[in-house]
């Protein structure tokens, strides 16, 4: 009898170790239906990946950092449009400068005394 009250408890203790390492690297999803805001998004929570579908935004929080938006992606920034360089005039397009020399000469005079 002792016996099999020993390998009943060691079979719990087994089955509940192994139920312990199993749901702790298990990933966790959490479903957000399409058409809620990502307002609704639950707050980011140390020890859990969130992933947030929204109908305006797709968004992941790790371990509990801020959310980062995986979907729409960010505006695309259209960069240098035109430049004036000192006192001239506006250039659009290809800008175009004067020569740059790659040497640059130094006459120096020197007097004997």
């Amino acid at each position: 009898m002792k016996k099999l009250l020993a390998v009943a408890a060691l079979a719990l203790v087994a089955g509940w170790v192994l139920r312990a390492q199993i749901s702790a690297s298990s990933p966790s999803t959490i479903a957000i239906p399409s058409a809620a805001l990502a307002v609704g998004c639950p707050a980011p929570t140390t020890g859990f990946t969130i992933y947030c579908t929204a109908s305006d935004k797709f968004q992941v929080s790790a371990n509990g950092a801020p959310y980062v938006v995986i979907w729409p992606a960010g505006a695309t920034v259209a960069g240098v449009t035109s430049i004036t360089v000192g006192t001239g005039t506006k250039q659009v397009g290809d800008v175009v400068l004067p020569p740059i020399p790659s040497k640059v000469a130094v006459v120096s005079t020197a007097t004997l005394q």
